[in-house]
């Protein structure tokens, strides 16, 4: 047994250069057209480079199906896994036990490792919001790869008015959980590590000659009093929480992605790392833990994935049908 770290996001959609949010109820069904050839759609269009994100792309197949997909009615959701990896970078590697004889070199920059990735997509009956809930192997995340291609299917399977296409607007899932551990006490700071320190920022705050391998820790104490509202405002907004202008924080958060810190919460919760995304200049982004099984591979086996995404779904009273 192990854990994997999973992301949730809600979802919007709507034509590009619109406001206007589409209505699952209206029009075709979503969830029947994605549960027929959703999959075929990745695994036939998307297939090979997606040059905007840098990433080589591939679904599972074997003897003509589709091992890792699935669909549940009941959810209204479909889930699987795609495989892939970044490209851009010369490739060496090596064995442990003689790290100093390559078992492969790139000769160019097109090399990617490729890696699995779950996915799993809430399509709504009503309204205009659903969810998605993305695997993260090895610290890294599929969640704009898969807006990508998700953005890609609607422009290709449904009638926009000019042809615009479509925008997927995410945003992060915060549980009631994590809400409350805050307001309780439970989590009563966070610590942040930055493993490489640029030299200019080194510099500036006292440590001249140092950069690069330096690393620098900080903790944030929180107070209690916290309501929800102010909690989720801090966690969706750039200019909330851990952004300063001119400070430290804002220096990192805009200059390293490897920002971490560990969230400990006292009791029957477990630990979770909580990532500083440059992306969106300070946002802090809530990651859940689900226990699953190793294969040999090392990786998580898809029925476990599986299993315990649909059941911390189950748990979630927001993330229910």
């Amino acid at each position: 047994m192990g854990t994997e770290t999973i992301e949730v996001f809600t979802y919007s959609i709507r034509e590009k250069r619109a406001k206007e949010k589409y209505s699952f109820a209206e029009g075709i069904d979503l969830y029947e057209m994605m549960k027929k050839d959703f999959i075929d759609f990745i695994h036939n269009s998307q297939t090979g480079d997606v040059p905007s994100e840098k990433r080589t792309v591939r679904v599972p197949k074997a003897n003509g199906k589709y091992p890792f997909w699935g669909v549940n009615d009941d959810l209204r959701c479909v889930y699987g896994v795609i495989e892939t990896g970044l490209y851009g970078k010369k490739i060496e590697v090596v064995n442990k036990d003689n790290p100093t004889a390559p078992l492969f070199e790139a000769d160019d920059k097109n090399a990617a490792v490729i890696k699995p990735f779950f996915f799993l997509v809430k399509i709504p009956k009503a309204g205009d919001v659903g969810y998605m809930v993305f695997e993260r192997t090895d610290n890294e995340s599929i969640a704009t790869l898969f807006v990508t291609i998700f953005q890609a299917y609607l422009k290709n399977k449904i009638a926009d008015n000019e042809s615009k296409g479509f925008m997927i607007d995410r945003e992060n899932y915060v549980t009631k959980e994590y809400v409350n551990a805050l307001k309780s006490g439970r989590l009563k700071s966070m610590t942040f590590r930055l493993r490489k320190v640029p030299k200019d920022i080194a510099d500036r705050y006292m440590m001249k000659g140092l950069g690069v391998d330096t690393s620098i820790t900080m903790t944030v104490n929180f107070q209690g009093g916290i309501t929800k509202p102010n909690v989720t405002k801090a966690i969706m907004d750039e200019k909330q929480l851990f952004t300063t202008t001119d400070g430290i924080l804002g220096d990192i958060v805009a200059s390293d992605r490897s920002v971490v810190t560990d969230a400990k919460i006292n009791g029957q919760m477990k630990e979770r790392t909580i990532y500083l995304d440059d992306k969106n200049n300070s946002l802090i982004r809530p990651y859940y833990l689900i226990d699953v099984t190793i294969d040999e591979r090392g990786y998580p086996s898809f029925e476990s994935l599986k299993s315990s995404v649909l059941k911390f779904i189950m748990i979630i009273k927001n993330l229910k049908p």
